[in-house]
């Protein structure tokens, strides 16, 4: 038996956490989900964002 995962090579790996470090400074929960989404982690949610200080913000807006 052998495991057959996927993975990131150094360079791709770095640019996902410097998008991701991008969109968390600028609190883009949609381009964090987005960049998830993209990226071949696994990341599959079953919902939406469940921030709540970014829904509310999202209702004053």
């Amino acid at each position: 038996m052998c495991a057959n995962e996927s993975y990131l090579s150094y360079p791709e790996y770095k640019q996902i956490l410097s998008r991701l470090e991008d969109a968390c400074h600028q609190f883009d929960h949609e381009a964090i989900r987005e960049i998830l989404l993209s990226a071949p982690v696994g990341f599959n949610p079953t919902d939406g964002i469940g921030d709540l200080v970014w829904k509310a913000n999202q209702v004053e807006a």
